[in-house]
């Protein structure tokens, strides 16, 4: 099997693990095919179950919460100064566009229709990343010296 066809035998196998035919459409652009794949992982547990294990719509109120989780999980990965561009499809057809970014702040007072939210395309504009080779830090005695580097190493 050449290279393009076993390509292709993966990503028809991904498309097919549970989760990913779920009625709620969620997409991540702009991290690189893997990362974007990885954040669309990572936003698995947005799809609300509900009594009977049946899906449960997104709301907005959903839909902030889900921006603010995003925006930080790309500032843990090393994007001090992430945006996040939100194309949403409501359940009756009409789209909206959104834009989140830090100091983040609320676009909607709950006050909002409840409309159902059936497709989400999350844009990620992440900036430059902030990589570290090594820290070290000298002079702390409250904190244990390992610990230390628990401030700096998200995985710490």
């Amino acid at each position: 099997m050449s290279f393009r066809g076993k390509w292709t035998a993966c990503l028809l196998a991904a498309a097919l693990l549970p989760g990913w035919a779920a009625a709620l459409d969620i997409s991540v652009r702009g991290l690189g095919l893997f990362e974007n794949l990885n954040m669309e992982r990572r936003l698995e547990f947005l799809r609300g179950t509900g009594p009977g294990g049946e899906e449960t719509a997104m709301n907005l109120m959903q839909l902030e919460d889900t921006a603010f989780i995003t925006l930080q999980q790309l500032r843990s990965d090393g994007y001090p100064d992430p945006e996040l561009v939100t194309e949403v499809t409501f359940a009756d057809g009409t789209e909206s566009s959104y834009t989140w970014s830090f100091p983040f702040t609320g676009q909607f007072s709950g006050d909002e229709p409840d409309s159902a939210i059936v497709a989400l395309r999350f844009h990620c504009e992440p900036g430059p990343r902030n990589y570290y080779r090594n820290v070290e830090v000298d002079g702390v005695e409250a904190i244990e010296a390992g610990q230390v580097d628990n401030f700096f190493k998200p995985e710490g």
